[in-house]
């Protein structure tokens, strides 16, 4: 009867055991690849949970996300604590530019100095030391964005300009090297007679006084001899004059 069932097939019984047969081949492989996924995930499961228990592995993720959740809260913290930080910074001064320079002829050494300080948005403030024989004279210029409401003299500009960045400072080498060119120079000058000294302020100032005393002094002189009553007045403004004129030479 099985005999008679196959033969009334249109298909060959062959083609039918084949077919069944591949179709069991691919099924094997199937729950091979499956065992042995099953087996990794077993296996990593196994890592996972060894020494664990339901109750401790509940416990654990717990307490991770309680550190992460701290982890947060720092990680806001430390971007406001950035933030502040940021804004000192730019509010900071963090240019700078300064120049040497000799404030009036026949004094060396480049005592004289200007100092430029700005920060982030170019504001800050300029200060000139001017170094005389009488002392040193501060002299102090506000800054905003870059600009000045007061003129500046060339080396406040010039300081000003390597703080905002428009002129490269010059290196010890490049200075050393203009000095000895400007040293070379005054020398030529002073072998032409074209060498010019300035009088300071004191010195002129003394000198004038010293003129005041004496024309004071021939005014009582001439009063003197000229009228005998006012001959006491005379001797004593003479003798006061007398008397200055020996003041400011001691001075001298």
């Amino acid at each position: 009867m099985e005999n008679s069932m196959l033969n009334n097939l249109p298909i060959d019984p062959l083609i039918i055991i084949a077919g069944f047969s591949v179709l069991s081949l691919v099924l094997l492989v199937v729950v091979i690849i499956c065992i042995v996924k099953m087996n990794k995930l077993y296996r990593r499961y196994d890592l996972f949970m060894r020494g664990k228990d339901a109750e401790t592995l509940e416990d654990a993720i717990i307490s991770i996300l309680e550190e992460l959740n701290e982890l947060n809260v720092k990680d806001r913290g430390s971007k406001d604590m950035m933030k502040q930080l940021s804004k000192q910074v730019k509010s900071s001064f963090q240019k700078f530019g300064f120049v040497k320079y000799n404030a009036f002829k026949g004094m060396g050494g480049n005592l004289s100095f200007v100092i430029a300080m700005l920060d982030d948005n170019n504001s800050g403030f300029i200060l000139d030391a001017v170094h005389s024989r009488e002392g040193c004279y501060l002299y102090l210029k506000e800054v905003e964005e870059g600009a000045t409401e007061v003129l500046l003299g060339g080396e406040e500009q010039e300081a000003l300009e390597q703080a905002l960045g428009y002129v490269k400072r010059p290196t010890l080498s490049e200075r050393l090297s203009s000095n000895v060119r400007q040293g070379g120079e005054g020398k030529e000058k002073s072998g032409s007679g074209e060498q010019s000294i300035e009088i300071p302020n004191s010195e002129r100032k003394k000198s004038e006084r010293m003129k005041e005393l004496r024309r004071r002094q021939r005014e009582a002189e001439l009063a003197a001899e000229s009228r005998r009553p006012s001959r006491d007045y005379g001797e004593d403004e003479a003798d006061f004059a007398a008397e200055e004129d020996e003041n400011i030479k001691g001075e001298y």
